[in-house]
């Protein structure tokens, strides 16, 4: 793959994570924080963490004799994803006792 379209990959992957994260956050400020929408978009941000986490990671250097694969995989990222998955969860959580509290009089 040549570097032009991993780097193009990659900043269309941080464009979506961070417009998901702006999904977010407009929602927490309208106070419609526990919904099944921000758990799917959390979900969706760390799917977007691993695939800029293989892309970044993974490198063809070519020279004169032939090719070599380096393989580099930096922890930071796997916590981010950690992170948003665990984000998820609690949201999706969040939304269960919400929904269990709007049937309770």
């Amino acid at each position: 793959m040549s570097i032009y379209f991993k780097v193009i990959i990659v900043a269309v992957l941080l464009f979506l994570i961070l417009r998901a994260f702006e999904t977010i956050m407009l929602s927490v400020k309208t106070l419609h924080t526990f919904s099944s929408r921000n758990a799917k978009l959390f979900r969706k941000i760390g799917i977007y963490i691993i695939v800029v986490t293989i892309l970044i990671s993974y490198t063809v250097l070519r020279f004169e004799s032939g090719s070599q694969t380096i393989a580099h995989l930096s922890l930071t990222p796997v916590i981010y994803m950690l992170l948003a998955f665990v984000m998820a969860e609690i949201f999706k959580e969040g939304e269960n006792l919400r929904a269990e509290n709007d049937l309770t009089i």
